[in-house]
């Protein structure tokens, strides 16, 4: 994902710099912190923002309780994609001006770029109590909940992400998977049809087609009409797993074990822990006459959802022993074992919070610090969803008379 996502742009930081210029300053006693903040916002009026930065640290270093200062550096350090200070300007102005419209959001968005899952999820909740449709919220919400097992919370932020953005296709994309995992096919079709519509290149929106085709007709000609969606996602997308996962179905569906043990096979090596490959694969090696290597394949089976059945359990001890750190990190532990990667974040996030500095839950964190670029593409996209709120709050005040 280009850097086109990143927060916000200067024209959003000069806005606020110059709107807070013509505004009364709420420290008006302490001369020495009003010439720093006056100077820093000279600074951002003339589009110098490092050196605007430097003046607004000096003014809250002298007047602590100035939240308007701390909202600008928050800013400042969100184009700057610094998480870490983002943070520490945000929980002082939370602090100081908790009323502060998005300050929650904001703190949530910043917190997930410095890997505390749960402290985003925890803010994005705040943000939302307050602003049932704050869409970076609702976004952060939607991407951490099922790692909580709360996936009925992560649908409802989906469905109102894809009904406050219809058109925006990677929500849409997340929200047809969703609905398709919990065999709401009826719901998914009309939605899948326009996932279609706004990205016909997309391999995921053939994959679902295919996915609707599959489970409605098993007739000789659905299946090929089926196979068809699969091969076409294959197409579009040479490396995509889930093809591959129901080509092998459809053809042992066909009686075919040959060609399906072809796709069965391939996807295996990628997807070595996926459950449901395992019991695929071990139908396809009894279709071909291959017992032993079906009774391997039905070992792996056994064994992966055994461990499923384990990370299951610990998650719902966690959400009843919500203070034990010592079973945060072994869920977390466990799920990292199991490259689990979302909930081992979550699970040891709280796991540090409880008791900081466990060297198992530091060592657990290097593991994880590997997966910090799939994590970056989402906080960099919920940095362009701010920007654009912000360039459309703008737009909307300008058409006012």
């Amino acid at each position: 994902m280009k850097r086109r996502w990143l927060l916000p742009g200067a024209l959003a930081l000069l806005g606020i710099a110059v709107a807070l210029w013509l505004s009364p300053l709420p420290f008006k006693g302490n001369t020495q912190a009003q010439a720093y903040f006056s100077k820093g916002t000279r600074f951002a009026e003339r589009g110098d923002f490092d050196a605007a930065a430097k003046e607004w640290e000096k003014a809250v270093a002298a007047e602590p309780r100035n939240s308007e200062a701390w909202a600008l550096l928050g800013e400042y350090y969100f184009g700057k994609n610094d998480s870490a200070n983002a943070v520490r300007c945000l929980i002082r102005l939370v602090e100081l001006a908790p009323e502060t419209p998005e300050a929650h959001g904001r703190l949530a968005i910043a917190f997930l770029g410095m890997r505390r899952e749960l402290a985003a999820f925890e803010e994005a909740e705040k943000e939302l109590k307050r602003t049932p449709e704050h869409v970076p919220s609702l976004a952060v919400i939607a991407a951490l909940a099922g790692a909580g097992g709360m996936r009925d919370k992560q649908l409802a932020a989906l469905e109102k992400l894809v009904r406050l953005l219809p058109n925006d296709t990677d929500f849409l994309e997340k929200y047809c998977q969703a609905l398709l995992e919990r065999k709401r096919d009826d719901d998914a079709r009309p939605l899948i049809a326009r996932f279609r519509k706004l990205a016909p290149q997309s391999h995921l929106a053939a994959t679902f087609e295919g996915i609707l085709a599959f489970r409605s007709d098993t007739t000789p000609t659905g299946t090929q009409k089926a196979i068809a969606f699969f091969q076409e996602a294959l197409h579009l997308e040479p490396s995509a797993l889930f093809p591959r996962l129901y080509l092998g179905k459809l053809y042992l569906r066909l009686h075919q074990p040959a060609e399906a043990l072809v796709y069965l096979e391939d996807a295996a090596k990628k997807m070595p822990r996926k459950m449901d490959l395992q019991f695929e694969l071990a139908s396809a090696y009894m279709q071909a006459k291959q017992p032993g290597k079906a009774a391997q394949a039905r070992e792996r089976f056994e064994a992966i959802r055994r461990d499923d059945d384990k990370m299951r359990g610990l998650m719902k001890r966690c959400a009843v022993d919500n203070k034990n750190a010592a079973l945060f990190k072994e869920t977390g532990l466990f799920c990292l074992r199991i490259g689990n990667f979302l909930n081992a974040r979550v699970y040891l996030d709280h796991a540090e919070k409880l008791k900081p500095g466990d060297p198992e839950v530091s060592a657990a964190w290097k593991q994880l610090i590997k997966q910090e670029e799939k994590r970056q593409d989402l906080v960099e996209k919920l940095g362009e969803l701010r920007r654009a709120q912000k360039e459309q709050q703008e737009a909307g005040k300008s058409e006012k008379p």
